[in-house]
């Protein structure tokens, strides 16, 4: 790959998806560092991506479709779109969580979370419920564990 900036030899060898930290030490894979280089080079990656989507890895085309998606909108979609339908194995680490996927599954599974993250805050009863627990649930935590610990 003569010629290809170093970000694309790493993800288009990548075995896993991880667009954040993972592990206990919340650690950057190279592979992460790779894509977040990629994106930077804004217009200039989008031949690289392309690249990636035909000859990389099943994760390298993940980080691919997201990639486009990023500096080209209309294409990275398609190319989504596309690999929802995917149905090659990955590894998906989220956190510190490895999971055994397939690239549609990881696509679709992402393109979830992004989409409740940017969705406006809806009046339903669900989101009333869990904006409740959030708030309610560490003060009874707090509140029983000064109790049981008899710290009154």
């Amino acid at each position: 790959m003569a010629g290809r900036p170093k970000y694309v030899d790493t993800l288009a060898e990548a075995t896993s998806v991880a667009f954040g930290p993972v592990g206990a030490a919340a650690t950057i894979t190279e592979e992460t560092w790779a894509y977040r280089h990629a994106v930077a080079d804004g217009d200039l990656a989008v031949a690289h991506f392309e690249w990636l989507l035909e000859h990389g890895s099943a994760a390298a085309r993940v980080y691919a479709g997201f990639g486009l998606r990023d500096v080209a909108r209309e294409r990275g979609l398609a190319a989504l779109d596309e690999l929802e339908r995917d149905e090659s194995a990955v590894q998906h680490v989220n956190g510190c969580f490895v999971m055994d996927s397939t690239v549609g599954d990881v696509v679709r599974s992402i393109r979830g979370l992004q989409s409740e993250q940017l969705a406006p805050a809806q009046a339903g009863a669900p989101a009333r419920v869990a904006g409740a627990l959030l708030v309610v649930l560490p003060l009874a935590l707090i509140g029983f564990g000064v109790y049981h610990c008899g710290s009154w």
